[in-house]
This record gives C-alpha cells, sequence and structure tokens, in this order.
C-alpha cells in the first residue's frame, strides 16, 4: 500500500511473532454504540469500559496489518422544514444572547468592519443593559462569562490552533495543500479535541529529540507545545501516554467528557484511517460530506468531528476550502452541522421538549439561521454582521448557531437558576474586581453551576483564588 499521507503504522519496531493482533471491530466489546464526549457526567453503566485485570494484555497491540474497515453511519441530512420554536421566551434569549456576545466583540476590536442587514450604518457599540430594552438579568450574566464568539471562525482558540498547526507543518517541510500536510494538520486539530492536558504534550514534546518542533512563546499557552501527527511521534506519544496511567497522573482537561484510555487503542486506528479521510476531504462537495470524511478516524464523534473540522476550516486554512477541497461549496454549512448535546438540549427545549434526533436538532438550528435578520428586527437589535469578501454582510449560518448555542446551554443554565437576584449578587460581586484586573474572568460553565442561594459564597471563593478552569483553547 503506498500511504499517500506518509502516516503508515508498520514501523520497524520489533514484535514477538506469536504476539496475538486484534483490531477487528469485535476487539473492543464495552457495547459502545455512540460518542461520549461533551457530557458533563463521568462514564457509568453500560458505556463504561470493562475493568482490566492487573495480569490481563495490554489493551492495545502493535499492529502488522490494517484492521477490517468499520461501517461508520453516514451524518444524517435534513430533509423536512421546521416551523418556528414554540418556547418564545427561549427564542427571544437565544437571539438576544447572539446580540451581545456580537456587541461584545465589536467594543473589543474596534477597528474590525461590521456591517448591518440594511447596509445602513451601525449606530456607536453600546452592550444592552439590565432591564432595559427589553432585556432581563441577562446582561447581568453574559457581562461577566467568559465565553466564545457568535461566529465560529473568530474564536482566539481556533486562530492560534491554526498557526500552530502551519507552524508545526512549515517545521516539518510538508509542501502545502499536498495529503501529508492535510493529513498531519487534520490529526492535531483531533488531538486537540481529544482534550489532554496542556502539560501532558509538554511533557511529551520534552521527550523527543533535539531540533523537533516546539511551538513558540507567542502562541500563549500552546507555547513549547508540540502535538503528535507524524507515524513515529504517534507511535512516541502513545508509549509515553500509558506510562502516565502507570503513575496514576492527570491526563485530560476538564472542559469535556473524553475517550480517556481509549485513545491509546484510537491513535494507531488513526494511522491506518487518514488517508480515506483525507481522500473523503479531497472529494467532499458539501459541509455534509466533510463532516462525514471525519468521522472515519477512531474515537471520533459528533462534537470531536465537527468541532476538529472547524478548526481545519477556519484556523488552519483560514476559511480557504482550495486548500484541501477544491469542490467543497461551503455556503452548505448554512443549512447543516455536526450537533453537540448543549445545542441539541436547548433547539429540543425551544421546540416543545420533544426527543428530537440528529437531523430534527440541525433544521431547527439552521431555522435559526435563516430567521435571525427578521428575528432581530423584531427585537430592534441592530446586529452586527462580520464583512464578507464582496463587502455585503456575513449571514449566520447553523455552524454559527451550534458553536453559540453551545455556549448558550450554559448561560441558559445559570441564566434561569441564578434568576434576577441571583445574577445582581454575582455581577455586584464580581464585576468590580474583574474590571480591575484584580481576578480572573469566569467561564460561563463556571456560571452554570450557580445556583441563588448560593451565588455569594461561589463568588467569594472564586475572588480568594479558588480552583481555575484548566486551559483549553
Amino acid at each position: 500500500t503506498a500511504w499517500r499521507c506518509g502516516l503508515s503504522p508498520l514501523d520497524s519496531r520489533p514484535r514477538a511473532p506469536d504476539s496475538p493482533v486484534d483490531f477487528s471491530p469485535q476487539a473492543y466489546t464495552d457495547g459502545e454504540t455512540h460518542s461520549h464526549v461533551m457530557q458533563d457526567e463521568p462514564f457509568a453503566g453500560a458505556g463504561a469500559p470493562p475493568e482490566i485485570d492487573d495480569c490481563a494484555p495490554e489493551p492495545w497491540r502493535f499492529a502488522e496489518a490494517p484492521p477490517r474497515p468499520k461501517k461508520r453511519r453516514k451524518t444524517a441530512r435534513a430533509t423536512k422544514p421546521c416551523g418556528p420554536p414554540e418556547d418564545q421566551r427561549l427564542c427571544k434569549l437565544v437571539y438576544q444572547f447572539l446580540y451581545h456576545r456580537a456587541t461584545t466583540r465589536r467594543l473589543m476590536y474596534p477597528s474590525e468592519t461590521v456591517v448591518s442587514a440594511d447596509g445602513k450604518a451601525l449606530p456607536a457599540a453600546t452592550l444592552p443593559e439590565a432591564g432595559k430594552g427589553g432585556f432581563d438579568h441577562g446582561p447581568l450574566i453574559q457581562s461577566l462569562g467568559k465565553m466564545g464568539n457568535v461566529g465560529r471562525g473568530l474564536d482566539s482558540g481556533t486562530v492560534t490552533m491554526g498557526d500552530f498547526v502551519r507552524a508545526k507543518l512549515e517545521h516539518a517541510g510538508l509542501q502545502q495543500g499536498s495529503d501529508a500536510w492535510v493529513g498531519q494538520a487534520v490529526l492535531m486539530c483531533v488531538h486537540e479535541m481529544d482534550n489532554w492536558l496542556p502539560n501532558v504534550n509538554k511533557a511529551w514534546t520534552a521527550t523527543t529529540p533535539e531540533g523537533g518542533f516546539r511551538a513558540p512563546s507567542t502562541l500563549g499557552g500552546l507555547g513549547g507545545a508540540n502535538f503528535p501527527s507524524s507515524r513515529e511521534e504517534i507511535w512516541s506519544f502513545v508509549a509515553f501516554a500509558e506510562t502516565l496511567w502507570d503513575l496514576g497522573k492527570p491526563k485530560f482537561a476538564g472542559s469535556f467528557q473524553n475517550q480517556g484510555k481509549r485513545l491509546l487503542t484510537y491513535l494507531p486506528l488513526r494511522l491506518y484511517e487518514i488517508d480515506d479521510v483525507v481522500a473523503a476531504l479531497r472529494a467532499a462537495r458539501t459541509w455534509a460530506d466533510a463532516c462525514d470524511a471525519l468521522l472515519i478516524l477512531s474515537g471520533v464523534g459528533d462534537y470531536v468531528g465537527g468541532q476538529a473540522l472547524c478548526t481545519f476550516f477556519f484556523g488552519v486554512c483560514k476559511g480557504d476550502v482550495s486548500r484541501f477541497a477544491p469542490n467543497l461549496d461551503a455556503t452548505t454549512m448554512k443549512s447543516f452541522c455536526l450537533c453537540g448535546p448543549g445545542p441539541e438540549g436547548v433547539v429540543q427545549k425551544m421546540w416543545g421538549g420533544v426527543q428530537l434526533g440528529k437531523s430534527e436538532a440541525v433544521k431547527r438550528l439552521a431555522w435559526l439561521a435563516e430567521n435571525a435578520e427578521a428575528r432581530f428586527q423584531a427585537l430592534g437589535l441592530r446586529f452586527p454582521f462580520q464583512q464578507d469578501a464582496d463587502g455585503k454582510r456575513k449571514r449566520l449560518t447553523a455552524v454559527d448557531l451550534e458553536h453559540a448555542l453551545c455556549y448558550f446551554s450554559r448561560y441558559l443554565s445559570a441564566h434561569d437558576s441564578l434568576k434576577a437576584a441571583g445574577a445582581r449578587i454575582v455581577h455586584d460581586k464580581l464585576a468590580g474586581p474583574i474590571t480591575r484586573g484584580e481576578c480572573p474572568r469566569p467561564s460561563i460553565k463556571w456560571f452554570a453551576k450557580l445556583k441563588e442561594k448560593t451565588a455569594a459564597k461561589r463568588c467569594d471563593k472564586w475572588l480568594k483564588g479558588g480552583v481555575r478552569e484548566a486551559f483549553t483553547s
């Protein structure tokens, strides 16, 4: 086999002739049928991996030949239109949330060009105030919480990760847009979503040969790190990571659920699968096709696959599909995305609380994007749209709404749990210290766990330097 990406897992590692090899789909029998990422609670029940006896063989092997291809489900396509949301309170909160986030960005980046839906000049950027202009206590929370932008490609973490990946590939001497360039870039974007702690990546990097890639300090939390992307690096990382379980050391950030020790099996398998991923990306014509390509990789479900693809497209490729898929129509993301559990839960509440499948949730995200301008107008909000290459407004897409509702789902928990009184307590406690730089800005995930009765105590603990959240990009 000619390994186009230069990532053939067949290396020169010694191996006993009678050592068993089993990478067949039956080799792992925990009954897993869906992705467990982005769940707030630890693995439990039937989805948990079985206990491994101390004397049992290691849960992964060096492979001699590619495993049998797995049958991957295709991403569901929405077919029938849906009507407006049944819960108009939530609908209003969503669009007010989007407006607040976009206005916050205007204030952070005043030189950035934004345009209105009607083409007329936008008024000066001012954040909404609680109790005014139809807003309730929501602005008290939003003005304090750390969260992403409305547009997925605008997040600083996406931009930084893109810079990191391109620097690594340039250091490796790979030609931009080549199969190896695309393959290794995708593997690094997925590795980021595997959610390893930053110090795990840096500790492994310290074990690699001198002269290997080390990210510059200008890349913030990624400075000094490398992510495994070549065959040799991935085998090296797997061997290193296995020792972390032996030592009982922390391995993953607490930002969302991860695959845990299964990754010791999944990482080598991805070496066999990456050529198919690249070929599928090359042939992709729609965003759904591109999403299907990422789901080929072992251990990659909807959330990890969708976010890794966005990082690759917006961050690494800077939104230029010609770098990896010349026939891909990027405008198809207006009506399709891979949906995580947070956004799926929000649209389920908005449309009457009825259990929705993935395709139905995606249809509703597309509805929210398609009807955004009319809804902003009805609320009297002049939304600041990003400017497209032709100078016109860049319309919101299903991908944008999925991204924003991931944060909104946590904001909604804080909004409804704190109520007006609790939100005022939190604002009075934290607004001044945050403004003066006396304490960091908490993430919206921290706010989501607040309750009205205990809000003051939690804020006091935060001000005293309580538990801080792990870095995630």
